[in-house]
């Protein structure tokens, strides 16, 4: 899988912590990262395609890619 669009990612300007989010407050901020970054899509199909990815990624949580998965 080609993983070059990470280059390009809002998160790697920022760090990765706000990503693992302790509560609302930080998931909000990690949404609203993603909403605005310019690989959130390839991030999303990244997240869905790995099992096991934790934290918020293409915009969603871990409980919103399961659901995903399962709808597919």
């Amino acid at each position: 899988m080609n993983l070059e669009w990470m280059d390009d990612a809002r998160c790697r300007e920022i760090g990765g912590d706000i990503f693992m989010p302790d509560n609302v407050i930080q998931h909000r901020q990690a949404i609203a990262i993603c909403n605005s970054c310019p690989v959130k899509q390839p991030c999303l199909d990244y997240a869905l395609a790995t099992p096991g990815v934790y934290g918020i990624w293409g915009g969603t949580s871990e409980k919103q890619r399961r659901r995903l998965r399962r709808a597919s």
